[in-house]
């Protein structure tokens, strides 16, 4: 097992390149990693909070009409991926870094699947990052879902959970 820096595009680049022999690594990559030969694990999808934004409290209370404008433009852009393939897929091309169309349309159809504007994380995500959080201290365990996030600045917004329906 090695410690390494970077992301998902930094390990499957050493996978490639042999440095290492198995690594985890974002769905959005599957695609690239097949054609190049290699094995891919899929396991049963485990609800996890995707991008979180996190902030310090004082931050929150001192720039709230800031944050405020960054979590509006942030569900903004989500809503464009979720709506417009069009005008996603170059900026999607250059992220993974492939001309390959079967790869950036995996990628589109995947994060267009798991998208929500509304940036509500799902609740089952909440409950298994609590979950989580106890093995490592078993008093997190009992910790409240509203003492993990602040969903006030969503609420403000005036945006819906589940505007897209269950996935």
């Amino acid at each position: 097992m090695l410690q390494m820096g970077g992301g998902s595009q930094e390990r499957v680049a050493a996978l490639m390149r042999g440095g290492i022999d198995a690594t985890l690594a974002d769905a959005l990559l599957e695609p690239i990693m097949v054609k190049r030969g290699f094995f891919v694990l899929r396991g049963r999808p485990t609800p996890f909070m995707n991008g979180p934004i996190a902030v310090k409290r004082s931050y929150l209370a001192g720039q709230r009409s800031t944050l405020k404008k960054f979590v509006k433009a942030f569900s903004d852009a989500t809503r464009y991926l979720i709506d417009n393939k069009e005008g996603t897929m170059r900026p999607l091309t250059q992220l993974l870094n492939s001309n390959d169309s079967q790869a950036v349309d995996f990628a589109y159809q995947y994060l267009h699947a798991n998208s929500e504007a509304t940036l509500y994380p799902p609740d089952d995500a909440v409950k298994n990052l609590i979950r989580m959080s106890a093995y490592m201290d078993k008093k997190l365990g009992t910790i409240s879902v509203n003492r993990v996030v602040d969903l006030s600045i969503l609420d403000e917004l005036g945006t819906k959970r589940n505007q897209r329906g269950q996935k």
